[in-house]
């Protein structure tokens, strides 16, 4: 990841200190979870353990959840719930002492719990490490459907990120006249073939592009479009992820037609025979 996705991270999660956090047992259920800071050590002892853990998300951001030091003999799987107690992540470690971990766009505010065991019953008496953090660098999210949409003026660059499997961004713009739209993404993440889309208001599509034959191509479309509000869509047909920003470049233009000009300028032109 690059220096400056660091740099913005923000830990906006319950308040903790530079001193190491360990569990609190029992920690079987998200009643009697241990409240954790940026990190917290726990273990799998004895056999059947269940360790919760819950931490605040006071705005919107990227949710990045990880379980390291895992100790050789452990395949840890982990749930991921939100402050619905709905569950939105499942991650298991397929080798025995690996690192698990995933990124969540956390859109909801409140309490949210991670849950971790050894399915098959192994138990260690080491410890593992767990660490969270919230980046709140893209300023879009969460902008995931039609009516999370964020707003942008016309002729704005945007710059923004793919931030975890099938996160589309949604935009809104408003177009001041008839005229003519035309996007491009010059600069992506090199393992992303984008897609763009252009819906009007009724959420009709208009035009979208293709996808790419091959990751990291720079994309491009021009439509007609009326006067009125639009929905511009970025999607990774790869459904992957990326810390490097994608750039959006937006340009509107003005009909040109003839009766626009004649509707300007009619009543002052007369045409001589020649």
């Amino acid at each position: 990841m690059n220096s400056n996705y660091f740099f913005s991270v923000l830990f906006l999660l319950v308040s903790f200190t530079a001193a190491a956090q360990n569990e609190t047992e029992p920690n079987g259920s998200t009643s009697n979870a241990t409240v954790m800071g940026a990190s917290i050590t726990g273990s799998i002892n004895p056999a059947g353990d269940i360790d919760i853990f819950s931490f605040q998300v006071s705005q919107p951001g990227v949710l990045t959840m990880r379980v390291s030091n895992v100790p050789s003999n452990l395949a840890l799987t982990i749930h991921m719930l939100d402050p619905d107690l709905l569950q939105w992540i499942t991650v298991s470690s397929i080798t025995a002492g690996n690192s698990v971990g995933f990124s969540w766009n956390a859109c909801k505010m409140g309490k949210y719990y991670i849950r971790i065991f050894q399915p098959q019953n192994n138990f260690s008496a080491s410890s593992y490490t767990v660490t969270a953090s919230l980046n709140t660098d893209d300023v879009y999210e969460c902008n995931n459907n039609f009516d999370d949409a964020k707003t942008i003026p016309v002729n704005q660059t945007v710059n923004a990120y793919i931030n975890g499997e099938a996160d589309r961004d949604y935009f809104l713009m408003d177009m001041p006249e008839n005229g003519q739209l035309s996007l491009s993404i010059p600069s992506l993440p090199s393992n992303m073939r984008m897609v763009l889309y252009v819906y009007d208001f009724a959420r009709t599509l208009i035009k979208k592009t293709s996808v790419p034959a091959v990751s990291g191509t720079p994309v491009s479309l021009t439509t007609a479009v009326a006067k009125g509000k639009h929905y511009i869509v970025v999607e990774d047909d790869n459904y992957n992820m990326s810390d490097t920003r994608y750039v959006l470049n937006t340009l509107f233009s003005f009909s040109t037609g003839i009766t626009e000009f004649e509707r300007e300028f009619g009543n002052h032109i007369k045409v001589s025979p020649n």
